[in-house]
């Protein structure tokens, strides 16, 4: 999550980022945006609104991400690196367990 005081975030990149661990709804409906799209992975723009609630923006199918992977400490080029051996191969190469990607602590066992 991106915190900032203004909508375009991008310059000067001040903000505060973190990861944020989506629920179960939440992510079986992106899920299913991806899958109503025919797309095989997606960059989602979202928000919280005040009550804390994920509101969806748009899905980039190849938004900008790895600048992220220096500012919060995801491993987002591992995951980008992984899905990318999985589709060219056909199988599943998960280097750390078969973890969903989006299974609430993923992002922290990947640390």
């Amino acid at each position: 999550m991106i915190t900032a005081e203004r909508l375009d975030w991008r310059y000067p990149l001040d903000g505060s980022i973190e990861p944020v661990d989506l629920d179960g709804n939440t992510q079986r409906r992106l899920l299913e945006v991806l899958d109503a799209l025919q797309l095989r992975m997606g960059i989602f723009d979202m928000k919280l609104a005040d009550e804390g609630q994920p509101v969806w923006f748009e899905v980039n199918p190849q938004g900008q991400f790895l600048f992220l992977e220096g500012l919060c400490g995801m491993p987002l080029t591992h995951s980008c690196a992984e899905f990318l051996m999985e589709e060219a191969s056909g199988v599943r190469v998960l280097s750390r367990g078969m973890i969903p990607l989006f299974e609430e602590g993923y992002y922290d066992q990947l640390r």
